[in-house]
Parts: structure tokens; sequence; C-alpha cells
């Protein structure tokens, strides 16, 4: 009788215990697969954003070559970098002509009473008296101007995107192209270095 009891005791634990396993794997079963509808659920909206996404820079893509098609002196090869020079001069003009309207009151007006005591014109004293004391004023202006001009981005990417021909390209729009455009990272990181390089130079 006492081995009967153990025997049947021992086979209600493993079937316990089978019971249990079986819940178990059920239990694990169904998390893995909330798991994966959890991620084909994700993907599945990376590929809508991606697509919308790429619908939306086709989209801006053929306007802007509407645009261009209207704007004849950017599709034609004489005019588009004088298009990109007149932008780059007429976007920084301004803070350029302030700050050499601030060098130009800090200097004292003595100097030219002095130079105009000695003798000297219009141009003497441009030549002698206001450019002197305009040269640190002008240094940081010029060095201002070729950063911008080197490192910038938006002015040839909206107007031209470094066409035609490739022959308006900057730094930038190169690396731009290369990297994300044509997917030549390798040559993109590249010119990105130059960049830098060049950049610490400076």
């Amino acid at each position: 009788g006492a081995v009967a009891l153990s025997l049947d005791g021992y086979r209600a634990y493993h079937r316990e215990r089978a019971i249990s396993d079986e819940l178990f794997k059920q239990r694990r079963q169904k998390a893995l697969l909330e798991l994966q509808e959890k991620y084909e659920a994700e993907q599945i909206e990376r590929q809508i954003e991606l697509l919308r996404r790429e619908n939306q820079l086709k989209s801006t893509e053929i306007d802007n070559r509407r645009l261009q098609q209207r704007i004849w002196w950017l599709l034609a090869l004489v005019f588009a970098m004088a298009s990109v020079i007149v932008v780059n001069v007429w976007r920084g003009l301004p803070f350029f002509a302030v700050t050499v309207l601030a060098g130009l009151t800090a200097i004292p007006t003595e100097f030219y009473e002095a130079a105009e005591v000695d003798g000297a014109g219009r141009w003497g004293r441009f030549w002698y008296v206001t450019l002197p004391l305009l040269r640190p004023i002008l240094a940081i202006v010029i060095l201002f101007s070729t950063i911008f001009t080197f490192a910038d981005f938006n002015i040839v990417y909206v107007l031209t995107r470094g066409g035609p021909q490739e022959s308006t390209h900057l730094f930038a729009t190169l690396s731009h192209a290369l990297a994300f455009e044509s997917m030549q990272l390798g040559k993109g990181a590249a010119v990105g270095t130059v960049i830098a390089t060049r950049a610490a130079i400076i």
C-alpha cells in the first residue's frame, strides 16, 4: 500500500510538472509571438516613415526642378556660379557692413584733422589713416567671410544642388552628394576630412 501511494504521488508530481512545463512553454511562446508582432509592427512603421520621407524628398526635388526650369540662369553654366556668388555676398553684406561701420566710427577724428593739416587729401587720409586703423577689423571680416563661404551648404543646395555639370559644388555640398546621394560614404568622409583640416588651418 505504501509503495502504491508513493507511485501515485510520483505520478501526480510528474503530471503537475508536465502541466507546469506545458503552461510555461505556452506562456513563453505567447510572449515570443507578442515580441515578434511588436517588432514587425515597429519595422512596418519604420518602413512607412521611410517611404513618407522619400516621397517628401521626391516631391521637394520635383518642385525644385520645376522652379529651376523657370529660373533659367541657375541652369546656365555661365551664370550659375555668378548667381551663387551674388546671393552669398547679399547674405553676408549686412553683417560685414555693420562691422566695418563700427570700425570706422571708432577712429578718432583728430587723426583726420592732423592729416588734413599736413596736406593729405581724401585718398591720402584713406590710405594712411583709415586703412591702417581698419586692418584688424578687415582681417576679422575677411576671416569670417572665408569661413562662412568655405563651410556653406544652404545656398548651393537650395539654388543649384551643385549643378549644372557639378560646376557650383562647395566642399560641404560635394561631401553630401557623395555620401548621401551617390552612397559613396568613403569619398564623402574624405571630403569632410579635407573640410575639417582646412578649417583648422584657417
